[in-house]
């Protein structure tokens, strides 16, 4: 599935968002953290992988409801450990680690996340790095992922073939829903996505979130 999420994302995950928010102060995205949230599906004994888990948003707040997950950054942000420590969570390990090689056995993880992080790198980065989330995903598993469009940041995708190739080309992933639209930034309906996301949530810039969900083969 690749989906873009906007203004029909937010009116239907903005009550999930507000009870995230009551709880985790990390939380800083309106529609990427209840979309990934919704669409893990996993069970209280899976073991979540969160890759670029940053300040641990989606992470520390599905944490109260799974055994154990393990969040990975290549910077080690201070909120994480304090979010942890404020709401007693003790289920959840920061690992300082590179993503595109992460010290964990092949199969370890029943469900990958990540919440806008994987569009900072360039497409070949991000691409290795979803070979390495395949790596240790069991097979038939998902990785719940967002990422970032936009027309001005060189570092953002720009298309659906960008994101296409990220999570798909040689990485061992497929996508779960194989239905593709062929959008670009100048589709009008992309433009009125943005616009229409605006007037809802205007702390937004040009920017707009998009919603993967990938399967190990």
């Amino acid at each position: 599935m690749i989906k873009i999420l906007g203004k029909e994302e937010y009116l239907k995950y903005k009550a999930l968002y507000k009870e995230m928010q009551q709880g985790m102060d990390a939380i800083n995205y309106v529609i990427d953290c209840p979309w990934v949230f919704d669409n893990s599906r996993v069970s209280l004994e899976d073991v979540v992988l969160e890759v670029g888990c940053g300040g641990g948003g989606t992470g520390l707040y599905m944490a109260r409801m799974r055994d154990h997950m393990i969040g990975v950054d290549e910077v080690e942000h201070p909120a994480f450990r304090e979010t942890c420590k404020k709401y007693g969570i003790s289920n959840v390990v920061f690992v300082n680690t590179n993503a595109k090689k992460m010290p964990f056995p092949e199969e370890y993880f029943d469900l990958a996340i990540s919440v806008s992080a994987l569009e900072h790198s360039s497409l070949e980065i991000a691409n290795l790095a979803v070979k390495e989330v395949c790596r240790v995903l069991k097979k038939g598993k998902r990785f719940v992922a967002t990422v970032a469009v936009s027309p001005d940041s060189p570092a953002y995708f720009k298309s659906e073939s960008d994101i296409v190739y990220a999570f798909t080309e040689g990485t061992g992933m497929r996508l779960v829903d194989d239905t593709r639209t062929g959008w670009v930034w100048s589709d009008d309906e992309i433009r009125k996505r943005l616009w229409d996301l605006l007037s809802e949530y205007p702390s937004y810039q040009n920017w707009l979130p998009v919603g993967v969900i990938v399967e190990k083969r």
